[in-house]
C-alpha cells in the first residue's frame, strides 16, 4: 500500500510540483495526509494539473496544508479560467 502512495504522490509531484511542500506543510501541522492524498488526484483530475498548482502555490503562501483550503482556492482559478 505504501509503494502505491508513493507511486501516487511522486506522479503527482510531476505535474503539480507544489504537492511535495504541501503535504509535507501538512504532515508538519498534523492534518490527515490520507485525504489529502486521497483528495489531490480527484483535484487534478477535475480541476487540471495548472489550476491545482496555482491553488496549492496559493494554499502555501498563505500558509496551509489543508485539503479543503486547496479546494477552496480552486473555485477562483477555475471561474478564471472557465469558457463564457
Amino acid at each position: 500500500m505504501a509503494d502505491s502512495t508513493q507511486f501516487g504522490c511522486d506522479a503527482l509531484a510531476l505535474v503539480a510540483p507544489a504537492s511535495t511542500e504541501l503535504l509535507q506543510m501538512a504532515a508538519q501541522r498534523g492534518h490527515n495526509l490520507g485525504s489529502i492524498t486521497a483528495a489531490l488526484p480527484r483535484l487534478l483530475d477535475q480541476y487540471g494539473a495548472p489550476l491545482l498548482q496555482a491553488a496549492m502555490v496559493e494554499a502555501i503562501m498563505v500558509g496551509t496544508g489543508r485539503q479543503v483550503m486547496t479546494t477552496f482556492l480552486l473555485i477562483p482559478h477555475a471561474a478564471a479560467t472557465a469558457p463564457a
